[in-house]
């Protein structure tokens, strides 16, 4: 007796499993046909068998399950994956940071043979780009200059940064612009990286940040009056970074800041009795 597969039937599994291109390349290979024939023709040449049909229901149960098991590993590793050209720019800053010995563990996952989206720190979206970067405290060392970030500009997906205590030696302007393609940040953390001033205005124009910690940073300037820009602002912390004049209470007016630290910044003026804590 020959049997074929109802074509509503692949139809509609792909439609079911639209959501995994792994899942409809498998629904669409030989294989699947077979098997997806193979029991048919069991159930109508045995349907009038009861022990049978109990026992063909229980291999396809049985195959079915065997099969998505393995599917979802196979999704699992494939959502891992980070696209090529991420993970060669992420193993740029790695080669161009100096660390001390007892870090390496840290960034020994950062190779080849590990996706970059399972590296300590990295996060990926559904898209395989990195969306986050996190090594805050992690690494006891830093950068020669700035130009060991370079590879970072071409991360331009990231939304959360966090360099905290890396060492980057870097005046005002020349670490700021070395940010300034990474249009979609939203959250940055540079505290203690041996930044000096000034802290230039230029940081304004990236306008989705809501959260910056830049402490303990040697700016020895004025708060730039652009900074009241930053419309998504919730969190500024400028501790102790030498701060001078006077701090433009416009900032004083972004609806969404909550939190605000610039203590020890003795050289600093203004009104601070809207100084929200």
């Amino acid at each position: 007796m020959q049997c074929l597969v109802p074509i509503t039937c692949v139809t509609t599994l792909r439609v079911l499993f639209n959501e995994t291109s792994l899942v409809c390349n498998f629904i669409s290979t030989p294989f699947f046909t077979c098997l997806l024939s193979f029991l048919l023709c069991c159930v109508v040449e045995n349907q009038s068998n009861p022990t049978t049909m109990r026992s063909i229901t229980l291999v396809s149960m049985f195959s079915f399950l065997l099969y998505f098991i393995y599917m979802s590993f196979q999704i699992s590793v494939a959502s891992a994956k980070c696209l090529e050209d991420q993970q060669s720019l992420l193993l740029q800053i790695k080669n161009n940071l100096t660390f001390e010995a007892d870090c390496f563990n840290k960034l020994e996952q950062w190779n080849q043979s590990i996706p970059c989206c399972n590296w300590h720190g990295v996060t990926c979206d559904n898209e395989r780009q990195v969306i986050g970067l996190d090594q805050t405290r992690q690494i006891y060392g830093g950068f020669d200059n700035s130009t060991g970030l370079f590879s970072l500009q071409k991360l331009t997906k990231i939304r959360m940064l966090y360099l905290d205590g890396i060492s980057i030696p870097a005046q005002g302007y020349e670490w700021s612009s070395l940010l300034l393609p990474l249009r979609d940040l939203q959250e940055l953390g540079m505290s203690d990286c041996g930044f000096s001033g000034p802290l230039d205005s230029s940081l304004a124009r990236l306008e989705n940040l809501s959260v910056i910690l830049l402490d303990g940073n040697n700016f020895s300037s004025p708060v730039p009056e652009t900074f009241a820009n930053f419309k998504n602002l919730t969190t500024l912390n400028l501790n102790d970074c030498g701060l001078t004049g006077t701090f433009p209470q416009n900032i004083f007016q972004i609806r969404t800041l909550s939190d605000i630290d610039l203590s020890d910044n003795p050289n600093l003026h203004g009104f601070f009795s809207r100084l929200l804590t």
